[in-house]
């Protein structure tokens, strides 16, 4: 039986043959869309993008979540969560401000 998720929460479809069961397992999704609104994630999302976040992605990705946990077919549960904002290419993590070469201390 597959594992139901990566390290970091998200479904892990690598390396996955096409008989594998995969398992969706939607509380990372859950937890992203609840704590998105959030003050310390709109602070955090302000202070690396310079913009808050509105959370629509979030959100969005639960509702695909849930809707591939009803997927029967293997194929179409892997479709459907590659629809998912997090399997695609999105902002970087790093922050707005560089760190310098040479400390100012």
């Amino acid at each position: 039986m597959a594992a139901a998720g990566g390290a970091d929460g998200f479904p892990s479809m690598g390396g996955k043959t096409d008989d594998e069961q995969v398992e969706v397992n939607c509380m990372w999704a859950f937890n992203a869309a609840v704590g998105c609104p959030m003050p310390a994630n709109q602070f955090t999302a302000y202070y690396r993008f310079g913009e808050f976040e509105t959370c629509g992605e979030k959100l969005n990705d639960f509702g695909i979540c849930l809707w591939a946990k009803l997927q029967h077919s293997q194929a179409k549960r892997k479709e459907v969560l590659s629809k998912a904002s997090y399997m695609q290419a999105g902002k970087a993590t790093e922050s707005v401000l560089k760190p310098k070469e040479k400390p100012g201390w």
